[in-house]
């Protein structure tokens, strides 16, 4: 298991990537990654076979 940032994972691949984006906070603030289009789309283009997306249902 390796844990870190996205931006880490410019060019470069993995199995499986897990990717949360949970935001608990009461502001409804987004997140950096959300905000940025760039980001986001290394997050999840980096995982070779699964890709697992955790969010907070509760924001909605």
């Amino acid at each position: 298991i390796e844990c870190s940032t996205v931006d880490r994972y410019q060019g470069r691949d993995k199995a499986c990537i897990l990717v949360s984006l949970v935001r608990s906070k009461q502001d409804e603030e987004v997140g950096s990654l959300v905000s940025d289009i760039r980001r986001l789309n290394v997050a999840v283009t980096r995982a070779k076979a699964k890709l697992i997306l955790v969010r907070n249902l509760n924001s909605m």
